[in-house]
């Protein structure tokens, strides 16, 4: 059985960052970077990485019906960079270039390129600073938005 689309929503946000590399015409190369879907490798990983998840999914109950759901999924993406170095460009610096970027990236249409997904938008940013799991400071910026997914009803079979 395929994923559940708020899975795929995730992987698809995924994919749309990857595509972010300077040879592009983007500001950095998060895309090359590693990227998580799942927070407990985000738990182990050194900066610089990006972690995706999911932090809620609300039913749409005005837009589903007897046999689809439409849901919006709140998402945040957090872009972790080390305070102590990022290729002669300043950490505060980085975080404003990656936030510009993953902000074109989403950007746009999915007609065509999601059948279940709509409606993605971007909601807000923060940029703070904070220490890893290992103690090292950081600077961590966050984007966060939402997007919808319709999903149809299918009765369990046994």
């Amino acid at each position: 059985m395929a994923e559940p689309g708020t899975w795929l929503a995730l992987e698809l946000l995924r994919d749309r960052l990857q595509q972010i590399r300077i040879e592009d015409g983007y500001h950095t190369d998060l895309g090359l970077g590693a990227m998580h879907l799942e927070r407990n490798q985000a738990l182990e990983a050194d900066a610089p990485f990006t972690l995706l998840v999911a932090t809620a999914i609300d039913p749409l109950p005005d837009a589903s019906g007897r046999t689809i759901e439409v849901s919006a999924i709140a998402w945040t993406i957090e872009y972790v960079l080390p305070l102590d170095g990022a290729g002669g460009v300043g950490p505060d610096r980085l975080a404003h270039r990656g936030r510009a970027d993953v902000v074109r990236a989403l950007g746009g249409d999915l007609r065509g390129e999601a059948v279940r997904l709509s409606n993605l938008r971007i909601d807000g940013c923060e940029i703070t600073g904070d220490t890893d799991a290992r103690g090292a400071a950081v600077v961590i910026t966050q984007v966060t938005g939402r997007i919808d997914v319709t999903e149809t009803k299918q009765r369990a079979t046994l």
